[in-house]
């Protein structure tokens, strides 16, 4: 358990790198950054939370995989970031049928992170 959660936090960070990635260079997503906007909202918070959620999950799991002290606890937020992020852009793919692909990532995101997140709760309580 202990290599499998590094390593869903890195392959969790690169796909979420991967997606934004792609969605950033979509024509939809040419207009500034700044005033872009879904609906109502503007997108460029959604990002900066998803970028940073990112930036921790791959620096935790490097850093579990150093065992270096400060990253199973960091690690720990940012499953719990990658899931609540996982959760809410369900709401985005599941709104259109075109978007199927990132709904499977998605529930990956949420199950792996949530059941890693119980598994590591049952363990020290244990």
């Amino acid at each position: 358990m202990k290599t499998i959660i590094p390593i869903f936090s890195i392959a969790m960070a690169l796909g979420m790198t991967i997606i934004w990635i792609k969605e950033l260079i979509t024509p939809h997503l040419k207009q500034s950054l700044l005033t872009r906007r879904e609906g109502d909202h503007l997108i460029w918070p959604h990002i900066a939370v998803e970028a940073g959620t990112a930036l921790l999950l791959l620096i935790s799991g490097v850093g579990s995989l150093l065992h270096s002290g400060w990253a199973p606890l960091v690690n720990f937020f940012s499953l719990g970031a990658i899931s609540y992020a996982c959760f809410n852009s369900l709401s985005w793919t599941l709104a259109d049928k075109s978007r199927w692909i990132y709904t499977i990532f998605m529930l990956i995101g949420v199950i792996g992170s949530s059941g890693i997140m119980i598994k590591v709760i049952i363990d020290l309580a244990a």
